[in-house]
Order: structure tokens, then C-alpha cells, then sequence
């Protein structure tokens, strides 16, 4: 996924950066490695197929935004005490 595509797919799912690393389980650090398409070496660095595949399915449905912040909340400290 190019960075564009991110970008594109971000604002189309309606989900803040900070929001979607918490539920994809990952760093803002390397969500803006994904956002700008390198990493901290220099180095080409594109989201993972996944990623595409999670936004979709926020971007379909804005429900399963709220099923991926249960599942998440059941495993880990909860978005609002992140904030």
C-alpha cells in the first residue's frame, strides 16, 4: 500500500492516527514510517496488507470500528486512559 493510499483510506475510514495504532497494535513511529513511505534508515517502507484490509472493513462499516475497539479494550489498557 503506497503512502497515498494510506492517506487516502485514513481519511476515508474517518479514524485518527493515534486511534488506529492503539487498534492495529503498533507505534505512531511506525505508522508515520508508513504515512511518509520511509523508514528511520532511509529505506522504502510501505503498510502491511493488513492495514489495507482493516481500514477497508472501518471504511465499509463504521460498526466494526467499535468491534475492533472491544476486542482491543479486552487485551489491553483501553483508548480513553491512553489519551
Amino acid at each position: 500500500m503506497t503512502k497515498q493510499e494510506l492517506a487516502i483510506l485514513m481519511s476515508e475510514a474517518g479514524i485518527t492516527w493515534k486511534f488506529f495504532t492503539y487498534l492495529y497494535g503498533t507505534s505512531e513511529r511506525r505508522l508515520t514510517e508508513w504515512m511518509t513511505g520511509t523508514n528511520d534508515k532511509g529505506q522504502p517502507e510501505q503498510a502491511p496488507h493488513p492495514v489495507r484490509v482493516m481500514l477497508e472493513l472501518f471504511k465499509a462499516n463504521p460498526n466494526n470500528i467499535d468491534i475492533a475497539e472491544a476486542v482491543t479494550d479486552a487485551v489491553t489498557t483501553p483508548y480513553s486512559e491512553k489519551k
